[in-house]
């Protein structure tokens, strides 16, 4: 399952893969105490019904793939060539901003056909700030995928020119490890990012502004469900606090842009799950960054 605010009112939904051959479940969250609503149907990302069967999906990550500020979804599915007929291959879902997906399935956007996907992991793997997709496989000797996004949300497979040989993958994670500011990958074994391509990178690390006895009105302490959007002058970023996603695995908390060339975010605004919305201008790059929620 993963958690992401996708249709921008303010609280957090709910997607949960199925494996069993049941459709998938996006509950979106009606606000308050009101609970949630499963609209998967109707947005477009229930997966495939064939044959009296759905998919087998394990991993899903919500993520800006395509550079809109919408949070879109990978859907990893572990699909066998001998059931293709109504076993879902791995899709990918763009978000259409009025509360609907596109569904695309391999070969579609550059992800390819691969027979036991089982988790995915968006990192900006290049540093050039969008998210790259890391895709594990399970079974014995099927190797896991990382895939280069082009900032439209193509993609083109590029596992042996990063150095990354993982067999029979299940979890993974993405983080910091070695503090040079670009993003490491922990899949059985950890992958030090050498980031060839160099550039400048801005981590954001936030802190919510609840303490012990005071917890109304402000945001939890870890910030899980805050939304940073970094504004470039040629293009906006977009990345979120997450408590956990895919098979249980969780990426770090501390947030990280690649900037590319740039040396300075123009505009950085922070999205906090209480409401409040902190603004920070001609943030410097190459550092760490934190923001502690203002509270009254």
């Amino acid at each position: 399952m993963c958690a992401a605010d996708y249709d921008e009112d303010g609280d957090q939904d709910v997607y949960v893969g199925n494996y069993r051959l049941d459709p998938n479940q996006l509950w979106n969250n009606q606000g308050g105490m009101k609970g949630f609503k499963d609209v998967a149907q109707k947005a477009g990302v229930a997966g495939i019904f064939e044959q009296g069967a759905y998919g087998h999906t394990i991993g899903p990550s919500f993520g800006d793939l395509d550079g809109d500020g919408l949070f879109d979804l990978v859907v990893p599915n572990l699909a066998h060539p001998r059931f293709i007929e109504f076993s879902d291959p791995t899709t990918l879902y763009f978000n259409n901003g009025d509360g609907t997906f596109a569904g695309f399935e391999p070969p579609e956007k550059g992800i390819v056909y691969d027979e036991t996907h089982s988790d995915s992991v968006l990192l900006d793997a290049d540093g050039d700030g969008d998210l790259d997709v890391f895709l594990t496989s399970v079974y014995e000797g099927r190797r896991s995928f990382l895939y280069y996004n082009d900032g439209k949300g193509g993609f083109a497979d590029r596992t042996y020119h990063a150095g990354i040989l993982h067999l029979n993958g299940w979890g993974a994670a993405a983080a910091d490890v070695d503090g040079d500011f670009d993003v490491d990958l922990i899949a059985n074994r950890l992958f030090v990012n050498q980031d060839p391509q160099g550039g400048h990178h801005l981590a954001v690390k936030l802190v919510g502004g609840a303490v012990p006895g005071k917890t109304d009105g402000v945001s939890n302490r870890d910030a899980i469900g805050a939304v940073v959007t970094a504004k470039l002058t040629d293009r906006t970023l977009v990345r979120q606090v997450e408590g956990g996603t895919g098979v249980g695995c969780q990426n770090s908390s501390v947030l990280h842009f690649g900037l590319g060339s740039a040396k300075t975010v123009p505009e950085l605004i922070v999205s906090w799950p209480s409401g409040k919305v902190t603004k920070l201008a001609d943030v410097a790059a190459d550092k760490l960054l934190v923001v502690q929620e203002v509270t009254p």
